[in-house]
């Protein structure tokens, strides 16, 4: 085996160094594979937070952030891949039935979530995590909920609209609502029922 040595000047006088090629060799290929794997992984990342979800249409907007519109795409579960800037969610006349527990919780600058017009059944406990700073608007009108969850609004300070959904009206709606936070215009217009006397 042939062992090469480089010689490295100095500006003032100094001892020679001599470096095996082999070691320059490695060490030029270590660093050129540390800096395409860091150029690539902040490409991936700029990506990821960046685009829009597949199959929806995303719009900036001029104050900054974005909005996301994937209404009537005959969805049946919230995407996955919403961008994490996103301010404005639209997923209204799909055919999503369930909001499972942390569903949003990579979207910490939501201020406005449209989920009107699916066949939403259920909402799992922490269904809206991470939205109670930023959430200001919440519609969950025209869907098949049933039963109010008080865990799923959990920390959600909001104006909702649960307008036009089969809620079974009993004592445990009428103990539910005064636990969640949500704006007392959310639900205007409601008269529980009395059970007392």
């Amino acid at each position: 085996m042939l062992s090469a040595q480089i010689i490295l000047p100095c500006a003032a006088p100094c001892p020679t160094m001599a470096l095996p090629v082999h070691m320059l060799l490695r060490h030029s290929l270590m660093m050129c594979l540390l800096l395409h794997s860091l150029v690539l992984m902040s490409f991936c990342l700029h990506h990821a937070a960046t685009s829009c979800s597949r199959n929806c249409y995303c719009t900036e907007s001029d104050g900054g952030g974005k909005t996301v519109r994937c209404s009537n795409l005959q969805l049946t579960e919230i995407p996955q891949d919403i961008p994490n800037d996103t301010r404005r969610v639209y997923l209204d006349f799909n055919h999503i039935t369930a909001v499972p527990a942390n569903a949003f919780a990579g979207l910490p600058h939501l201020v406005e979530l449209d989920l009107s017009h699916n066949e939403l059944s259920q909402l799992e406990p922490k269904a809206f995590r991470g939205l109670g700073s930023s959430l200001q608007f919440l519609d969950l009108s025209s869907n098949k909920l049933v039963k109010f969850n008080p865990e799923a609004f959990e920390g959600l300070r909001a104006r909702a609209n649960l307008t036009n959904n089969p809620w079974h009206c009993d004592c445990s709606l009428q103990m539910a609502l005064p636990h969640v936070d949500l704006e007392p215009a959310s639900l205007a217009g409601y008269s529980l029922p009395d059970f007392g006397s």
